[in-house]
């Protein structure tokens, strides 16, 4: 039979290309057949089990609100591939064309019901050129089958904490009514019943990769109470986040933990300190400091209540500084007085001071906590300040800042003071080894004490040795020797990056090597000062 090429043929039993006659009335397929065609395949293949329900009921929906854009009502009930369509009076030919325009690019089959559809049987219009049915023996050629694609997610969604608020409000976008529940499920086991306000709207998509986004904003939360003072955590259409400020060291390491799980990038995590909480106040009558020099020296002055409180404070400062170090000047008010509550919260501070600051005062006057001073990183700061605050220094009476960056003479003076230091005491080695002796320790500890004053500056420790032995072996002992003297002054504070070490060997003499005198003044370690 002549037919236009891709004339659609519409039949009341079913909407398919599967022939349903005999050979005589086999018909090419239609093109809207291949709108309804490639769905099942896709979604079989792409999608689990527990999904199929959802893409059954998106098919029904297509297919009934492509119906009634037409003008008819109908009501479509899919299984897997197959669907029925039933129609709540006739239909015609345009009406099936718009259902099958509408589910185009996904594979199904739909029959109409015969009872309630009444659909005519429409004959195409013969043309000029005929069609050839294929040989029997040739397989009729398939369609590309299309994946179905899953929807964009449209999660974007926070939990906000307020500042002593009790309990955290849910807002935003989330694709599902399961997200939804997910997420207030978190939240109430975190803050309690009754503590959730869920302002959440839901989508209505089921976006891809949102699950796990869902489960990462779940842990954020799950981590906020007691831990953030004030913030918030979420998703924003492209990667989880969290911000805000937390109370103490305990809460951040909470709080990291959480960032951990729930997989935050770096980038996305802004979290602070707190140190706009009021302190908590004690009752105290005492006044004491310590000031901490940049000799590495700690001075306690003051009045403590009793014998007890003046032990307190200076076995704190000796566990940093050591006892040598240590200048007691504190006086006792009363052999017999009661203990007070603030002793113990000032050797805390005490003992936050050295390595986080270079130099430095903290003390209690009476009625309030203060501290003020210099650290050499970011790192020290933010670790003396958690200290600080918990202890209950205000924010307004604690004042730290970075050493000063060193000027071009800055630098010039350094070098000049280094190395008066150690002209007049000389770092003291083994003989012919990098080891210390004894004797080194108190000049390291001076030496690191000028060596941290400026930030901007690179020091150079340079070793040299006399012309005793081979070059070789002068040249491996003054590297070793000038490197040893970089760690050690690394690990009494001072920044790696501000140090480099090289040994020149027997090559820089300051005297003739002739006499014991002479070779003891060349083998020295020295030190040369730049600005960065």
């Amino acid at each position: 039979m002549n037919q236009p090429i891709g004339e659609h043929r519409v039949r009341r039993d079913v909407v398919t290309t599967h022939a349903t006659r005999g050979p005589d009335h086999r018909r090419p397929k239609p093109a809207w057949w291949w709108g309804l065609g490639a769905a099942a395949v896709g979604v079989t293949a792409l999608s689990p089990l527990t999904r199929i329900g959802a893409i059954q009921r998106d098919l029904e929906g297509k297919v009934e609100a492509a119906a009634q854009s037409r003008g008819f009502s109908v009501e479509a009930d899919f299984s897997g591939q197959t669907g029925t369509i039933r129609c709540a009076g006739p239909i015609d030919e345009g009406g099936v064309s718009a259902i099958a325009e509408a589910i185009k690019g996904v594979r199904g089959e739909a029959r109409f019901d015969d009872a309630t559809c009444s659909v005519p049987a429409i004959e195409p219009t013969p043309v000029t050129a005929p069609v050839t049915a294929p040989p029997a023996t040739t397989p009729a050629t398939q369609p590309a089958v299309t994946e179905a694609v899953a929807p964009v997610s449209q999660l974007n969604a926070q939990a906000v904490l307020a500042r002593d608020a009790a309990g955290v409000v849910l807002s935003g976008v989330v694709d599902t009514e399961g997200d939804r529940d997910r997420l207030v499920a978190a939240a109430t086991e975190a803050f309690g019943d009754g503590n959730v306000t869920d302002e959440l709207t839901i989508a209505g998509v089921d976006g891809a990769g949102a699950a796990e986004h869902v489960a990462g904003l779940a842990a954020l939360i799950g981590g906020m109470p007691d831990n953030i003072v004030e913030g918030e955590a979420g998703f924003d259409g492209a990667s989880l986040y969290i911000r805000g400020l937390y109370g103490d060291a305990d809460g951040k390491d909470n709080l990291d933990a959480a960032i951990e799980v729930a997989g935050v990038d770096e980038p996305n995590v802004d979290l602070a300190l707190d140190t706009t909480s009021a302190p908590p106040t004690i009752s105290s009558t005492f006044s004491s400091e310590a000031e901490l020099d940049a000799a590495g020296k700690m001075t306690l002055r003051g009045v403590v209540p009793n014998e007890e409180a003046r032990a307190a404070l200076v076995e704190a400062a000796a566990g940093r500084v050591g006892a040598e170090n240590v200048i007691n000047e504190l006086t006792v008010a009363s052999p017999e007085a009661d203990d007070d509550p603030a002793v113990a919260r000032l050797a805390t501070l005490i003992g936050a001071m050295p390595p986080n600051l270079y130099i430095g005062t903290a003390g209690w006057d009476g009625g309030k906590f203060y501290a003020s001073g210099q650290y050499l990183s970011e790192e020290q700061k933010q670790d003396f300040e958690e200290v600080a605050v918990n202890v209950g220094v205000a924010v307004t009476d604690l004042a730290v800042e970075p050493r000063p960056a060193a000027t071009a003479d800055d630098a010039a003076e350094l070098e000049k003071a280094l190395n008066d230091l150690v002209a007049l005491a000389p770092i003291p080695f083994e003989p012919g080894s990098s080891s210390f002796t004894a004797e080194a320790d108190p000049i390291l500890d001076q030496v690191t004490a000028v060596a941290k004053r400026f930030a901007g500056v690179t020091i150079a420790v340079n070793g040299h040795t006399d012309a005793d032995g081979s070059d070789a072996a002068n040249q491996e002992l003054s590297d070793a020797r000038a490197n040893r003297v970089r760690d050690a002054l690394i690990e009494r504070g001072v920044p790696a990056e501000q140090l480099t070490a090289q040994g020149f060997g027997e090559t820089d003499p300051i005297a003739p090597n002739d006499t014991p005198d002479n070779k003891a003044k060349n083998r020295r370690v020295v030190f040369a000062v730049v600005k960065q």
